[in-house]
């Protein structure tokens, strides 16, 4: 996904407790919401903020590389056909016992 470049340039005041008001014409552009988080670098002498997506850790193993290539290769095989439709699992159980017995 191609990210858009957003050129805006505002000023805005460091607040009492360090706060600062993201401008409202930002906020909607990026889909910004209350409660998002921020990655926030000093770079150059600039300050930058990135909006980042948290993972709750039970599902983390979902965004792991070896996870998102099988899944990758999961969509290919469903856009390509190469899937199998079931009655029932009874049915599914038999073609996989039917797929060991050729394995062993």
């Amino acid at each position: 996904m191609e990210r858009e470049e957003l050129t805006l340039k505002k000023t805005i005041t460091l607040r009492s407790k360090n706060q600062l008001t993201i401008p409202n014409d930002v906020v909607e552009k990026l889909n910004l919401h209350q409660g998002d988080a921020f990655e926030v670098s000093v770079e150059n002498g600039r300050v930058v903020l990135i909006p980042v997506v948290t993972i709750e850790k039970d599902q983390a193993w979902f965004w792991t590389k070896d996870w998102q290539v099988n899944e990758e290769q999961a969509q290919i095989d469903i856009e390509n056909g190469n899937v199998k439709k079931f009655s029932s699992t009874d049915a599914l159980f038999s073609d996989l016992d039917d797929e060991n017995d050729e394995d062993d």
